[in-house]
C-alpha cells in the first residue's frame, strides 16, 4: 500500500478517486499479485497522492481491486490509459479480465494513515440529481463522525465523473479505510453489511450492500478470507 497523509477539499479541488476493479486469469494469481504488491512499495508517479489494492472472494473465485487517489483529471489521465488501466499496472494488463473502471470526483474527505489499514469498504449507490447538492452538504457530518469512529483511517466521498447531467442519476460513492475488521464489525453493529450513519443510506436504494476487500501488502501470499457478512 503507498500513501499516507494528504489533505482534500472537495469544494476547492478536482482531486480524483478511481477503482479499477477486475479479476485475474485462471493460472496467473501469484504473478500478479506479486507485481502489485512491488508496486504498491515502489516511489509513486507525479499527481498520484495515494493508492492501495485488495481482494475480496466471491462464487467465481477471488475478485482484486486497486483504488488511486489523483491530485486532479489531469494527473489521472496521464497516470492511466484509455482503458482505465493505471500505466504502471498495464504491463498486466493481459492477464486481467472483467475490468471495471470508474472515476469520481471527492467531495470531501478525511484521512490518517492508508498504511495502517486492513479493510476496505466501499458503498456505492445512484442519488437523483435534484437530490445530490443536499447529499453533498450533508456528507460532512457523516464523514466527520465515520472518522472519529475508534480503527478509522480514512473515510471519503465521492461522485462519480460523468454522471452530473440532469439526465442521468449520479452515482455516489463512500470509501472507508479501517485498521482490522474488528473496527468495522464495532462501526456496523456486528454486522458488516449494515449502513453506517446516513451518509449511507442516500438514495433510492437505502439497504444496498457494500464491497468489503482486504488489502494486499508485501505479505500477498495468502488468499484473505473475511468476516461472514450474512445476515
Amino acid at each position: 500500500m503507498s500513501g499516507s497523509h494528504y489533505n482534500v477539499d472537495g469544494g476547492a479541488t478536482s482531486v480524483i478517486v478511481h477503482l479499477l476493479e477486475y479479476q485475474i486469469l485462471p493460472g496467473h494469481a501469484a504473478e500478479v499479485v506479486g507485481f502489485v504488491s512491488q508496486l504498491l512499495d515502489a516511489p509513486m508517479p507525479l499527481g498520484l497522492l495515494a493508492r492501495c489494492a485488495g481482494r475480496r472472494l466471491s462464487i467465481d473465485g477471488p475478485r482484486y481491486i486497486m483504488a488511486s487517489v489523483w491530485r486532479d483529471l489531469d494527473a489521472f489521465r496521464v497516470g492511466t490509459t484509455a482503458s482505465g488501466v493505471p500505466r504502471d499496472l498495464a504491463s498486466k494488463a493481459p492477464l486481467i479480465r472483467r475490468r471495471l473502471s470508474g472515476k469520481y470526483r471527492s467531495v470531501e474527505s478525511h484521512v490518517e494513515d492508508w498504511c495502517e489499514a486492513r479493510v476496505l469498504r466501499l458503498h456505492r449507490a445512484s442519488l437523483a440529481q435534484d437530490a445530490l447538492e443536499a447529499w453533498e452538504r450533508s456528507v460532512l457530518d457523516d464523514l466527520n463522525m465515520i472518522a472519529s469512529k475508534i480503527g478509522n483511517l480514512v473515510a471519503l466521498a465521492g461522485v462519480a465523473v460523468g454522471d452530473e447531467t440532469a439526465s442521468s442519476d449520479a452515482s455516489i460513492l463512500v470509501l472507508t479505510a479501517w485498521r482490522d475488521w474488528d473496527a468495522l464489525l464495532d462501526a456496523t453493529g456486528g454486522r458488516l453489511n449494515r449502513p453506517i450513519l446516513g451518509t449511507e443510506t442516500a438514495g433510492p436504494e437505502p439497504h444496498s450492500l457494500a464491497d468489503h476487500y482486504e488489502f494486499i501488502h508485501t505479505e500477498a501470499g495468502d488468499e484473505a478470507v473475511p468476516p461472514d457478512s450474512s445476515g
